[in-house]
C-alpha cells in the first residue's frame, strides 16, 4: 500500500510536470511530444498516463474525457514490449479510416488482428466479446485517442528490433502470429480464436481446431513470482534447442505425454513461446514466439523433462538474452 501511494505521487507530480511541458510546446504530435520532452514511450505510458490525457490537462481539448478513454488509455502500455510489424501496420492503417471496419466483411484472419488489439487495450468486457464490432465502435468514438494510439503503433513498427515472418502451417492459416514476433499471452489466445483470453492463465494449452500444442516459457522464475510447483527447470540449450519441464503429473504413457513424443508422427504441432522473466520495471513481459518446435528426446517422468528443437534458430540478441535468464 505504501509503494503504491509513493507511485501514484510520483505519477501525479510527473503528469503535472509534463502538462506544463505540453502548455509550453504546443499541441503536437505523438512523436513530436516524444522528441521535444526527451521520453521513450514507456517514460509517457506509465500508470495509464497517455498524451490525449495531458493535452485535456493542458486545455488543448475539451476537459471532459469521452466514456472509457481513461480506461482505454491505460491499455496502451500494454502494447510497449509486444513487437510485430505486421500488424501495428494493419491495425495503424485500419485506425485512419472514418469508419470501423465491418466484422462481417473481414476474413477470419483479420478479425483476429483486430481483435488481438481489442483484447490489449480495452476493458475485459469488450476485449472477451468474440464479437469485435462493439469494441471497434468504442475506440473510433475516441477520436484524440483512436489517433495517439496509431501514432503509437507506427512507432512501435518503427522502432521494432528483431525481423519476423508468417509462418507456412496450413493448421496456422487463421492464427495471425509471426516468427520471433513478441506477444502477450492475451495476444496469443485472441490469434487463436479463444472466446474469452483472458481467461486463459495456464502456461500450456493444446488446440484441438489447430492440431497445436502452445508453451509459455518463463527461464528467469523468483520465489516471490512462482511457487515451488511452477518453478519448471527450464533454459536454452542452444539457439535451436530448449530444455522444458513439464507439470509434475506427466508421465510418458499418458495421453499428453504419448501426444508430446510422437506429434510429428501423428501430424499434430508444436509452437514455443518464451520470455526472460514475468515482470520488468513494473510490466508484465510478453513472449517471443521462437516458432514450431520438435521433440527431440525426453528422461524423466512426472515431470517429463523434454528437448525441444526449433525449426528457426533463436536470432542472436534472443538467444543471448534468453541464455543469460537461464542462469
Amino acid at each position: 500500500v505504501v509503494l503504491q501511494s509513493i507511485r501514484e505521487a510520483v505519477t501525479a507530480t510527473r503528469t503535472a510536470s509534463l502538462t506544463r511541458e505540453l502548455q509550453s510546446i504546443g499541441d503536437v504530435s505523438l512523436p513530436d511530444f516524444l522528441h521535444e520532452t526527451g521520453l521513450d514511450p514507456g517514460d509517457l505510458y506509465r500508470n495509464g498516463r497517455t498524451l490525449t490525457q495531458l493535452r485535456r490537462r493542458a486545455g488543448l481539448l475539451p476537459a471532459e474525457n469521452p466514456e472509457g478513454e481513461d480506461a482505454t488509455g491505460r491499455g496502451l502500455e500494454r502494447l510497449l514490449d509486444q513487437e510485430d510489424p505486421h500488424w501495428f501496420a494493419f491495425c495503424r492503417e485500419g485506425l485512419q479510416r472514418p469508419d470501423p471496419p465491418e466484422p462481417g466483411a473481414l476474413s477470419a484472419k483479420e478479425l483476429r488482428l483486430w481483435r488481438m488489439l481489442l483484447s490489449t487495450v480495452c476493458e475485459q468486457g469488450l476485449a472477451d466479446d468474440p464479437d469485435p464490432t462493439l469494441g471497434l465502435l468504442h475506440l473510433w468514438e475516441l477520436h484524440a485517442l483512436r489517433g495517439e494510439l496509431g501514432e503509437l503503433l507506427a512507432l512501435l513498427r518503427e522502432s521494432a528490433q528483431t525481423a519476423t515472418r508468417p509462418f507456412e502451417v496450413a493448421d496456422w492459416a487463421d492464427v495471425p502470429l509471426r516468427l520471433h514476433g513478441t506477444y502477450s499471452r492475451n495476444t496469443v489466445a485472441t490469434a487463436f480464436g479463444l472466446a474469452k483470453p483472458s481467461a486463459m492463465r495456464e502456461g500450456v494449452r493444446w488446440w484441438p481446431e489447430h492440431r497445436t500444442d502452445t508453451f509459455f516459457v518463463t527461464f528467469r522464475k523468483t520465489e516471490d513470482t512462482y511457487s515451488p510447483t511452477t518453478r519448471y527447470d527450464d533454459y536454452v540449450v542452444s539457439p535451436a534447442e530448449v530444455h522444458w519441464e513439464s507439470q509434475s503429473t506427466t508421465t510418458a504413457a499418458s495421453p499428453t505425454g504419448r501426444r508430446y513424443r510422437t506429434h510429428a508422427e501423428e501430424g499434430s504441432h508444436v509452437l514455443l513461446f518464451a520470455r526472460e522473466q514475468k515482470v520488468r520495471d513494473g510490466r508484465t513481459v510478453p513472449y517471443v514466439c521462437l516458432g514450431p518446435a520438435t521433440y527431440a528426446c525426453h528422461e524423466s517422468e512426472r515431470p517429463m523433462r523434454i528437448r525441444w528443437r526449433l525449426h528457426h534458430p533463436m536470432p542472436e540478441q534472443v538467444y543471448e538474452r534468453f541464455r543469460a535468464a537461464s542462469g
